[in-house]
């Protein structure tokens, strides 16, 4: 067994152990939720709601919020995909060859839409 005379290393190996085998209590799960966000800037929410456009521009820019009540994750605020997925033709109505005059005038249709018979 390794003792560490530093207290606060030994502080740390305890709480990796315990959030590595489950073992949080009420204490610790505001560092644990902070350790699963990631690199999210956390806001709470009277902030969120007083600051709301500037928190969509930092978004916007590629940045993730999360805006937490009473230190709780609550909402997450991220930016929305810029990129419009490309359309791939399925070749559904299995069209293979498109006639030169396809959209060509109907003298036919044009007498029927200008009332002449």
């Amino acid at each position: 067994m390794i003792v560490i005379a530093d207290r606060g290393w030994r502080r740390a190996l305890n709480d990796d152990w315990r959030l590595r085998a489950g073992l949080v209590d009420q204490l610790d799960q505001r560092a644990r939720r902070a350790q699963n966000l990631g690199m999210a800037r956390i806001v709470n929410l009277y902030q969120a709601k007083t600051q709301l456009s500037a928190l969509v521009e930092a978004a916007a820019s590629g940045e993730e919020i999360v805006i937490a009540k009473n230190g709780v994750a609550r909402a997450r605020l991220v930016p929305l995909p810029t990129t419009v997925p490309r359309r791939i033709p399925t070749g559904l109505l299995d069209i293979t060859y498109v006639a030169e005059d396809f959209d060509a005038p109907d003298p036919e249709l044009e007498a029927l839409f200008e009332g002449k018979s």
